[in-house]
């Protein structure tokens, strides 16, 4: 059984008597002991933090040359794949100019391949495969400086959009954004933080060129409901759309073209013979 004294003890002295004392010797030769524990853990702190940022340094010095070759590589390869996709560019101009020759002789030689040919002008304008010009209006959306894509502040496809559907809606003939003709298959998309316009990336300022009747297309772009949509998104984000009027533009057609429907023009034998579905 536990003694009085010892009881009063336990709930009185809460400080172990010998820590009383080595702190008492402590104190006589001047010695804070909070200040020396805390000196140790400092030090010992500086050590570690030391040895770690000597490893770091040596791991990064020692993978430097690799990163550095890793990086020499890399640019090599885009020089190099940039200077096949020249070339194949250049080939691809070439078979199409030829396959131009070869399909205007063919429709020569018919009657309805004559007026066949008569229409494509107004159809290759139409699909955006031929190269135009005439008067029109330039677009340009000038982010504000600063602009930060995280918190929206930059301008999104979206905006694109919106610009490129206020000229056809004013009877546009053209369209190109950057260069990049707006064609029926052309896609405007965000990837990330740039903006593509037919697989291909544009980046701030955004021209947008406007062939067509300066006039309407003026109106369409300052009192239009859809333009006031686009000016108040403008504010709200501080970029500025900037309207000029212009005598003479000039697209370039676009290449993004495939297949969606053909037939021949005149259907063989065995052809005439299959049902229409």
């Amino acid at each position: 059984m536990l003694s009085t004294s010892l009881l009063l003890e336990l709930t009185t002295i809460t400080v172990d008597p010998a820590y009383v004392e080595a702190a008492a010797r402590r104190a006589l030769r001047g010695q804070d002991p909070t200040t020396l524990h805390r000196g140790k853990w400092a030090a010992v702190m500086l050590a570690v933090i030391s040895f770690l940022a000597v490893v770091a340094f040596r791991h990064t010095r020692a993978a430097a040359p690799d990163a550095a070759r890793l990086r020499s590589g890399l640019l090599d390869r885009v020089a190099l794949l940039t200077t096949q996709t020249d070339a194949e560019d250049q080939r691809l101009a070439l078979l199409r100019e030829q396959v131009g020759v070869d399909r205007d002789r063919l429709l020569a030689s018919s009657g309805a391949g004559g007026e066949l040919a008569q229409r494509l002008p107004v159809l290759e304008l139409a699909a955006a495969t031929a190269p135009a010009a005439g008067a029109g209006v330039t677009v340009r959306i000038l982010e504000a400086p600063g602009s930060n894509a995280a918190v929206g502040a930059r301008v999104q496809d979206r905006d694109l959009q919106r610009a490129v559907n206020i000229a056809w809606s004013a009877g546009a003939e053209a369209v190109a954004i950057n260069g990049q003709r707006i064609g029926p298959l052309t896609a405007i998309r965000q990837a990330g933080e740039s903006i593509m316009v037919d697989y291909r990336p544009v980046s701030a300022p955004y021209d947008i060129a406007v062939i067509g009747d300066p006039a309407a297309l003026e109106l369409a772009y300052t009192v239009s409901e859809a333009s006031s949509g686009l000016r108040a998104i403008a504010r709200s984000l501080e970029f500025s759309i900037t309207l000029t009027r212009v005598e003479r533009l000039q697209v370039d057609g676009t290449d993004a073209t495939r297949a969606i429907l053909s037939r021949p023009l005149h259907p063989t034998a065995s052809e005439k013979q299959v049902p229409a579905p």
